[in-house]
């Protein structure tokens, strides 16, 4: 029990991982209650607003992608923040006295970028339509904490031990409490999203669910639902969900069995991203751009032009200030007209005008250009080591000693070097040994390297919003080397126990 407890042990039947995983769930409860609990105060978030107002009409009235020009409730809650714990049912008849009369105002089309959001809202609102705003900021945070626990669920079924699940389910817990202005927003569920993808991954490559025909048709929908998800929450996660998926394909074809042809693992690994394709789609162009207007759907994600130009000014340098380019939305237009004058902002011209532009510094200043590009990859990641620990308090405290070795790294190349190698090590020997913890690591190191170079080429100084994937991992990686010296110490321990034995 108490190895269990401590180290890494063996590999764990569906049960028992359950049965610990509910174990470090309430154990959790009784550390700290107030960690399954939120009340989200900040309703400014423009994105997280449209998502409100987008599912409300949904979930009451039937209405995709439109909203009321006379009554539109979350902008209210937004100037009255104080009217959260009300139900929002009851905003909306206090102002038009019937829901069908409000219904009826619902008249202004609108397409929002990246739409998951909504769709989780839209689920809750639909199953609980009683829900205030805060309750509805409480039920995204427990779907939050399901993705949590389903990747503490995977490291329990690995084998690892119950202290590294209840401090990797703890970090995880607070660092959702640590964004407390984006209770609304869609940003605490981007490190979320990643971890119940590696956990659905990490299942079906340790008990080889695509084995059977029902388990491959199932893992390949499930998987292409979650990959969907993620890209509608964070377009710039696509890379991440479609490595991750590349992984598992590559895996099938790596057979173990030898008797196996070879054909036969090339027509499974078809049929498995025919059925992940399905599952995407199902999502990405069944539930949401299907209900979006026709002529506004290139909308529904972010154009990749207007952060990579504007980019170029975190950290602010001089090349940036010669351009007069800051990391500012009103600043995008300005440029964008510089290449060609009179393309509307986000219209369907203006990510081909800022990719120009971007394009252009580079053909005429391409020194300025790389020096610039040297400075945002060494603050990448460096900047956020220094940030966690400079935490305050016991747990900041707690966080400062676990990161102690990371701190150590000259800078962000030399920290992305580090993602590297652990990616490529971590791969390297689930190939020799075929340990499913492995693929895992590698997965979860995989999605580190791609979000930290998203971070070096768009933000590279640290925001939790933005980078909170990357700060999870640190974590979770610096635990782990915990754990790997627990074991060390256990081993030393253990040859001077035999030695005194044998005298």
């Amino acid at each position: 029990m108490i190895r269990q407890v401590l180290f890494w042990s063996q590999p764990r039947g569906f049960r028992g991982a359950a049965g610990w995983t509910a174990l470090i769930v309430v154990a959790t409860l009784l550390s700290g209650p107030g960690r399954w609990t939120i009340d989200g105060a900040v309703l400014t978030d423009g994105h997280a607003i449209l998502s409100l107002d987008m599912a409300m009409n949904r979930a009451f009235c039937g209405v995709s992608s439109a909203y009321s020009s006379t009554l539109r409730v979350p902008m209210v809650l937004s100037a009255h923040i104080e009217r959260r714990h009300e139900p929002l049912r009851a905003l909306i008849l206090e102002r038009s006295g019937t829901l069908d009369a409000y219904c009826e105002t619902i008249d202004t089309p609108y397409v929002n970028s990246e739409n998951a959001l909504m769709v989780i809202e839209t689920m809750i609102l639909s199953v609980m339509p009683g829900l205030s705003l805060s309750q509805v900021g409480q039920g995204l945070f427990l779907v939050k904490v399901a993705g949590l626990a389903a990747f503490v669920l995977l490291l329990m079924a690995l084998g690892a031990s119950a202290a590294l699940g209840f401090t990797t389910f703890l970090c995880g817990l607070m660092l959702l409490q640590e964004m407390p202005d984006y209770v609304y927003s869609n940003y605490p569920f981007f490190f979320v999203m990643v971890l119940a993808a590696v956990a659905l991954h990490g299942f079906a490559v340790a008990h080889r669910w695509t084995g059977s025909v029902t388990g491959l048709i199932l893992y390949g929908l499930a998987a292409g639902v979650l990959s969907a998800m993620i890209v509608n929450l964070r377009t710039s996660y696509l890379p991440v969900a479609a490595a991750f998926f590349l992984a598992v394909l590559a895996d099938e074809l790596r057979r173990r069995d030898r008797s196996v042809a070879v054909r036969s693992g090339i027509l499974r690994c078809a049929a498995l991203a025919g059925c992940f394709l399905m599952g995407y789609i199902a999502i990405d162009q069944g539930v949401i751009a299907s209900q979006l207007p026709k002529d506004g759907r290139f909308d529904a994600a972010h154009p990749f032009g207007h952060p990579l130009v504007l980019a170029l000014a975190v950290p602010e340098n001089a090349l940036s200030r010669e351009q007069d380019i800051t990391w500012a939305d009103a600043a995008g237009p300005r440029i964008a007209q510089r290449v060609a004058p009179g393309v509307p902002f986000l219209g369907p011209r203006y990510n081909s005008a800022m990719l120009r532009y971007y394009s252009t510094l580079w053909q005429t200043r391409s020194r300025e250009m790389a020096a610039v590009y040297v400075l945002k990859f060494s603050t990448a990641g460096a900047d956020m080591l220094r940030v966690l620990r400079a935490a305050p308090g016991t747990a900041g405290l707690g966080v400062k000693l676990l990161l102690t070795p990371l701190g150590l790294l000259p800078n962000g190349i030399w920290f992305l070097g580090l993602l590297a190698a652990v990616t490529a090590g971590a791969f390297a020997f689930y190939v020799r040994s075929n340990q499913p913890a492995a693929f895992a690591l590698g997965l979860l190191s995989l999605a580190a390297c791609l979000v930290q170079l998203e971070s070096a080429i768009i933000f590279s100084v640290f925001v939790k919003q933005y980078h909170n994937y990357a700060a999870f991992y640190v974590l979770f990686l610096s635990l782990v080397g915990v754990q790997a010296m627990a074991h060390a110490v256990q081993a030393v321990a253990g040859n001077f126990s035999d030695r005194g034995g044998r005298a």
